[in-house]
């Protein structure tokens, strides 16, 4: 039996290579008494600004038991163990993380547990025989999180956030595949997805030796409650985890890159673009192929949805303050309905958007992108052109890749509005258009009436909108509010007049 022990780091240069190494020579007095057979140990640097990096590759580059794994850029826990995963190729995975405030020594217990025979096996600091030296702060906010997804999920787990944990690798195959949070709530969606397809699950008493103060950020706080609230949504409102899915066996699938006008074969032999099948696949655009992540997954979603064409989603790095700005306005939740949970859902009504360096096709799909004379290094008319074919898109979080490309905030917002309008997907633009619309006659009413009262929906909501914004970003939020004013003043007449210029655009086509 392999086992796998991802180790998630962010600005670790203190400590990593120490951890590392006590983590290493544990596993290896494991495999000195049959407890294992073999292990590895997968280090994942979430865009770390320090030397983090450096010292791991120094360190351990040679051993070829360590796996390092590095994000471009800082993505959240969740999405650094997602990655881990899809680098590993241990029979089990464990989860811990990299600052060992859990001692490694009960990694013992979650094998001996597994044995068992439970599909997963976590820590708890609720189970009887948990010795805690936890600052009362954090007790507090655990307290008070298990309430709070007591309430709103009934799951029979009454802690899904203490950072040990183990996992039969098929859990992880399978319910990664329907994984949406990157960050702050990421155990709690992995558990509930878990618990919907009735995996087993143990829970084992824990030492936990907390090294810092117990602080936590009023973001972090903020996030995790939104990140939970969007769980709830899908879960109880989408019954987005219920839908079936299946993990097909050997991959039954062949997948390709495209390179040029070559296609590489991932888990098959090359072929000319002209060559392709209709049941094969087609990875299109600047994306570093993980293996396990693109032929476990994407298989399993093309298997249970029946699905020709998948969209990925995308990262772009703020490095300078036009940046944060045009990436704050573009992904708005609030002023971009492309961005709003049902997005992240299959469905008939997904448009397909140049949002994304990640494309994967079927090969009837690139076959028609072929006639079509697509220029299939340009993914914007590579997706403007499937527009006519195709009604949907799926938009998964599995496959966040980084652009190098710059944002260009009028024309990348706009290209967006008529997109949704032409393809007649307005609902969500509506509800915002009506929304600011009617924030904004309230303030041209207050300011003709002399009334400062009528203003106090105005004022509230961006006040509120403020708050939130110097909460998760600090004093750039100031920055961010009086484009936030003029995009919201642009979306409250677009969106309000939208189903009028959807019909003009249909009747001219």
């Amino acid at each position: 039996m392999k086992i796998s022990v991802i180790m998630p780091v962010y600005n670790g240069e203190k400590f990593i290579v120490t951890n590392v190494t006590k983590v290493r020579e544990l596993l290896e007095s494991y495999q000195g008494v049959n407890l294992i057979t073999d292990f590895e140990i997968v280090v994942v640097d979430d865009g770390s600004k320090d030397n983090t990096l450096r010292l791991i590759k120094e360190s351990f580059s040679q051993d070829k038991r360590i796996v390092i794994v590095q994000n471009i850029i800082n993505q959240g826990k969740g999405f650094a163990l997602k990655n881990g995963f899809f680098s590993s190729s241990g029979d089990i995975v464990v989860l811990i993380d990299s600052d060992l405030d859990i001692p490694p020594e009960q990694i013992k217990n979650l094998i001996t547990e597994y044995k068992k025979g439970y599909d997963i096996v976590i820590s708890s600091k609720f189970e009887k025989g948990s010795e805690l030296k936890y600052p009362i702060l954090r007790r507090i906010i655990s307290f008070i999180y298990y309430i709070t997804i007591k309430i709103l999920f009934g799951l029979p787990i009454r802690d899904t956030q203490t950072g040990l944990k183990l996992f039969k690798r098929e859990v992880l195959e399978l319910c990664l595949s329907r994984m949406v949070v990157k960050r702050f709530a990421f155990d709690l969606e992995l558990l509930l997805i878990a618990h919907r397809y009735n995996f087993t699950i143990k829970t084992v008493p824990v030492k936990i030796n907390y090294h810092s103060s117990g602080f936590v950020s009023p973001s972090v706080l903020l996030m995790s409650f939104i990140d939970t609230i969007s769980i709830f949504y899908r879960a109880k409102i989408l019954q987005f985890y219920d839908r079936p899915i299946t993990i097909p066996k050997s991959y039954p699938y062949k997948f390709f890159i495209l390179s040029e006008q070559k296609l590489i074969g991932i888990n098959t032999n090359d072929k000319d673009v002209n060559e392709i099948s209709d049941d094969e696949f087609v990875i299109i655009k600047n994306y570093k192929i993980n293996k396990n992540l693109d032929l476990g997954v994407l298989a399993s979603i093309i298997e249970s949805y029946k699905i020709g064409v998948i969209n990925g989603s995308i990262s772009y790095s703020e490095n300078d303050i036009m940046s944060y700005i045009s990436s704050n306005i573009i992904f708005s939740h609030l002023l971009m309905p492309l961005y709003n949970i049902a997005v992240r859902v299959v469905n008939t009504r997904l448009i397909p958007m140049p949002i994304s360096d990640f494309l994967c096709v079927d090969g009837k799909t690139f076959k028609y992108l072929l006639s079509e004379k697509v220029n299939l290094s340009d993914i914007k008319d590579i997706t403007l052109k499937l527009k006519k074919k195709y009604n949907f898109f799926v938009f998964s979080s599995d496959w966040s890749t980084i652009s190098n490309e710059k944002l260009e905030l009028v024309e990348d917002y706009f290209l967006r509005l008529s997109l949704l309008i032409r393809t007649g997907n307005i609902s969500g633009l509506v509800f915002r258009g009506v929304l600011f619309f009617s924030l904004w006659f309230t303030l041209a009413l207050s300011i003709a009436t002399n009334n400062i009262w009528l203003a106090l929906p105005y004022i509230s909501f961006y006040l509120l909108y403020l708050i939130f914004k110097l909460i998760l970003s600090g004093l750039k939020g100031l920055v961010l509010l009086p484009f936030f004013l003029i995009f919201s003043l642009i979306i409250g007449l677009i969106g309000t007049l939208s189903p009028i210029f959807y019909l003009l655009y249909k009747g001219d086509n």
